[in-house]
Formats: C-alpha cells, sequence, structure tokens
C-alpha cells in the first residue's frame, strides 16, 4: 500500500503531506518518511475544526443513529424483570441494535443498577438488578459511519423519594440547559447553566464531569461542553447534554439527549420520555 501510495503522490507532484499526528502509528509514520520524499505537517486541528458542523447528511445519519438505538431501547425495557444481571441486559440491547441494522454500539453499553449507578462510566457487571433501585442506561448505536449518545433512568417498580428528588434536580438542569443551547454560546457558559444550578442545590461536588461532547463519526469528539472550553459552540455541531449527580455507594442520576444546534436554538433529535421510565 505504501509503494501505491507514492506512485500516486509522485503523479501529483506534492511536495507537502497532511497527517493526523494523533491517529497515526510510529510504524506507518516511520513508513510514510521511508517510502515519501515529502515533508510532513500536522494536520489534526483543521480536521477538528472541520468535523465540530455537520451538514445535512451527516445530521441525518445521527438522527436515524438515534432512532436505531432508541428502537432498540424500547425492546430491551419489554423484557427488563429483577433478577437479570447488567450484563444480560446490557448484551440484550446491544443485540437488538445490531438485529436493528447497527454496524455496532456506538460505545461499551451502560448498565448500571443501585449503588452501581452512582459509578459515572460503570461497565454492566455480574450484579443482578433488583426491584425498586435505579438503573442507569448508557448506550448508542453505530449506523452508516455515524453515533448515537443517550442515557435514560429505568426503574422495575417505583423508586424511592430521595431518587425522585435527585431526578428533579438534574431533570431541571437538563431543562435550563436545552433553553439556553444554540450555536455562539461557548462550551463553559452552557456547561455552567447546569452546573450552576446544580450547586444552588447543594450537589455541584457530586457532578463530576462535563456537560456533554461533541458527537458524530466518533461518540467522543469535539466540542467539548465543559468549563475548560471557552470557544464558541459552531452552528450544526451535534452535542450531548448530560447533567449528573452522583450520591457515593447510593445511587446516581444522569440523563442524555443528542442535540443539533442552531443560530437562533436547538434541535433534538432523542424522542424517548425524559422522565423516569417505570417498568
Amino acid at each position: 500500500i505504501f509503494d501505491l501510495l507514492k506512485k500516486i503522490l509522485d503523479k501529483l507532484s506534492l511536495k507537502k503531506l497532511g497527517i493526523e499526528e494523533r491517529r497515526i502509528s510510529l510504524y506507518v509514520y516511520n513508513q510514510l518518511k521511508e517510502k515519501l520524499n515529502l515533508e510532513f505537517v500536522p494536520v489534526d486541528k483543521y480536521i477538528t475544526f472541520l468535523r465540530m458542523s455537520k451538514d445535512d447528511e451527516e445530521i441525518r445519519r445521527i438522527r436515524e443513529a438515534v432512532v436505531l438505538a432508541e428502537n432498540a431501547f424500547k425492546q430491551t425495557i419489554e423484557i427488563l424483570k429483577s433478577g437479570m444481571t447488567e450484563k444480560e441486559v446490557a448484551a440484550y440491547l446491544e443485540y437488538r441494535m445490531k438485529v436493528l441494522g447497527a454496524e455496532s454500539p456506538a460505545f461499551e453499553t451502560i448498565v448500571a443498577s443501585g449503588w452501581r449507578s452512582a459509578l459515572p462510566h460503570g461497565k454492566a457487571s455480574d450484579k443482578k438488578i433488583e426491584k425498586n433501585e435505579p438503573i442507569v442506561f448508557d448506550f448508542g448505536a453505530k449506523l452508516n459511519g455515524y453515533s448515537s449518545d443517550i442515557t435514560r433512568m429505568v426503574c422495575i417498580g417505583e423508586p424511592d423519594d430521595d431518587f425522585k428528588e435527585i431526578y428533579s434536580i438534574v431533570f431541571e438542569a437538563q431543562n435550563k440547559s436545552l433553553e439556553k443551547a444554540r450555536a455562539g454560546i461557548t462550551g463553559k457558559d452552557l456547561d455552567s447553566v447546569a452546573r450552576d444550578f446544580i450547586s444552588s442545590k447543594g450537589y455541584g461536588h457530586m457532578f463530576g464531569h462535563g456537560l456533554g461532547h461533541g458527537l458524530g463519526i466518533e461518540v467522543h469528539e469535539e466540542p467539548r461542553i465543559s468549563p475548560r472550553n471557552e470557544e464558541k459552540l459552531p452552528e450544526n455541531s451535534v452535542i450531548t447534554i448530560e447533567p449528573g449527580i452522583y450520591l457515593e455507594n447510593r445511587f446516581g442520576v444522569r440523563i442524555e439527549e443528542d442535540v443539533v444546534l442552531k443560530k437562533d436554538g436547538r434541535e433534538i433529535l432523542t424522542s424517548l420520555p425524559r422522565e423516569i421510565i417505570v417498568v
């Protein structure tokens, strides 16, 4: 393949070749240096900038990946019952995604119940799901090269009042963020909408991650919606909005939407009920 690349580039009489330094292996880089008499120029930042704003076709693909993942989730909660392990449920959800046409899950599906729901990125385990305890479902599908990323809270039976109280805070924090989401706001300012509200309720120290991230070819890409991003969010970027509160050794709450940013607001791609899903 390197010899073929050399033939093509020789015909083009190029003197420079752009490479993504963060993605290329040392082996490939050394092979390129050996085979090609060219100057290599890092282009990571330009590729990242271009990928932040999606065209209509990209948004269509992400929307389809959202619909597929949501349908797989609906089919999964139909068979959900106490006594199943988190791994069983996660495997079934990923199976339904593939049956519906997904290339793969967009990432390793999170199903975390009870005290494990307080682990923001807790992988599915052998723990059995018990009645009346909260379950975090964080899942997404890869379809036609693009990803979705959704989080919902489920309970087999009625959750307790403490959980409902924390859920209402996260729900309102997300509402406020969705109302403010638009192209042109900085990642830091949008993050602060949810963070300031959660902090005003006394749980700021229990919201330990950014409000969201870009979504597209990869499930985590630019732009970041976090206190560290002071850049304006570009028009037609697709982002997640996912505030959370995590009470160690008790339970956690996170709700996540996929959103397209427009000049005058946002389009929410996710359509599952945002309230606690009781089965």
